[in-house]
């Protein structure tokens, strides 16, 4: 059984070649679910991974795991310390200070515990780990807004800093006429595409049937990425159809993956660890992301996604807490959400959200509302801008978020037999009871105990 041409599409209840048995409903058309253990790529299928067809069942995807326990910083008998993986937003200074600032975009979540008379602190990236520093019955763990700084003394004592506002002008450049509105976003795609294609890694693009995504995919194939499209098809919902148009029209192999209501609500630890959130927006708009970069990362590719531009170009605020309208406000909780993680702080694998990162942030900052909406069209400039790469109804269709698209806001809840803010919430305060997470030395900051 070899694909067909343009898709990688593997039906329902299809015969494994390799087994001769009937593979579950999550086996993709690249290697296998992350949560099968026994079927393998169809027959022809050269895994990036592991060479040739014949060595592709070495490939496997293995069950979802626990992203990297993070890092934490803390100081014990006057002497500053941290352990933990890498900590890319940590800065030892020739003084013996140590600086830390929270990614300004939301590339990772950062915590601060500490009792309620701030002798005792920690300094983490996982927010279960930090609270267990200083004793979570016993001290406060906040999450901290990004572009935060603090700066721990050599004595241990720890400054905070408060993040300054960002200054882009939230209501665009006056006078930005369409075409410059297009031409700045090209530039600024073009520019992420061919960043991302650099690095030569294997990459897998998260596509929809939407505009977002397909601008991403005529980006990246005409950067020379080594890219593949995949799309999810969850049992409420999917964007095949759509996902299939534009990965054939741009040139794209696609994978359509299969999540079962059991993976799909499996999934929810994982996307809580990955986010480092338990806000039950930010679980449903992030756990097919989660889904697909443990798809990518079990093939060793990073993963793409269009997250980012509802917030900017659209009026979304599902995930931030219905927040004022003010563009600028709306990117600092989008980033302090966790919504917008992408791993870089840690080995391996990671994700991008071009959207979101700095140069197309202040490209979308800077464009009128005027050209974003026109005669009740969203993204009206991005649309236009498609028109010229993708078929008309991937540029003009209708608009639909990844967690609308695959049916998750309606299908989880029932899967789950209640709410998933209630599922969250029970997450969270068992984590906390079961704390520490992972396997390093987690300590005590400030006075010792």
């Amino acid at each position: 059984m070899r694909p067909s041409t343009g898709t990688g599409r593997v039906p329902i209840g299809a015969v494994c070649p390799h087994q001769g048995v009937r593979q579950p409903r999550s086996a993709a058309r690249h290697g296998t679910s992350p949560y099968c253990s026994n079927s393998r790529p169809p027959s022809g299928v050269r895994c990036r991974r592991c060479g040739p067809t014949e060595d592709a069942h070495n490939c496997r995807r293995q069950p979802m795991t626990p992203t990297d326990h993070g890092w934490v910083v803390f100081s014990r008998s006057g002497c500053i310390r941290r352990v933990g993986g890498h900590t890319g937003p940590v800065l030892n200074r020739n003084d013996g200070t140590v600086m830390i600032t929270t990614p300004l975009h939301g590339e990772c979540r950062v915590f601060l515990s500490r009792t309620d008379d701030a002798r005792t602190w920690a300094v983490g990236s996982q927010f279960a780990a930090t609270a267990a520093s200083v004793g979570h019955r016993v001290g406060t763990t906040t999450a901290l807004r990004p572009g935060t700084t603090l700066v721990c003394s050599a004595d241990g004592e720890l400054s905070v800093h408060r993040a300054v506002p960002r200054s882009s002008p939230s209501g665009g450049v006056p006078g930005c006429s369409l075409e410059q509105a297009m031409g700045w976003l090209d530039h600024g795609l073009r520019t992420a595409a061919t960043e991302i294609a650099s690095s030569g890694r294997p990459i897998r693009l998260l596509l929809s049937g939407g505009v977002d995504s397909g601008l991403l995919a005529s980006y990246l194939w005409r950067a020379g990425a080594d890219v593949r499209a995949l799309t999810l098809r969850t049992p409420w919902g999917d964007e095949i159809d759509g996902a299939s148009r534009t990965a054939r029209h741009v040139g794209l192999p696609l994978d359509v993956i299969d999540v079962t209501a059991q993976e799909s609500t499996a999934a929810i630890y994982p996307c809580m660890q990955h986010t480092q959130s338990d806000d039950a927006e930010v679980i449903t708009v992030h756990l097919l992301v989660t889904v697909a970069f443990e798809l990518a990362r079990a093939c060793g590719a990073d993963l793409v996604t269009g997250l980012g531009s509802d917030l900017l170009n659209a009026g979304s605020d599902f995930g931030m807490g219905a927040v004022a309208g003010d563009l600028n406000e709306r990117i600092d909780d989008a980033s302090a959400s966790g919504m917008m993680v992408t791993g870089q702080f840690t080995p391996g694998p990671r994700m991008y959200h071009p959207y979101w990162s700095p140069a197309l942030l202040h490209i979308q900052q800077s464009v009128p509302a005027q050209l974003k909406t026109v005669d009740g069209i969203e993204k009206y400039y991005l649309r236009e801008l498609a028109a010229y790469q993708l078929p008309g109804e991937t540029a003009f269709g209708r608009k639909v978020a990844i967690h609308q698209g695959a049916g998750l806001s309606a299908g989880l809840d029932g899967a789950l037999g209640e709410q998933l803010a209630a599922v969250c919430a029970r997450i969270r305060a068992q984590t906390l009871d079961e704390v520490p997470l992972g396997d390093h030395d987690v300590a005590v900051g400030g006075e010792q105990r």
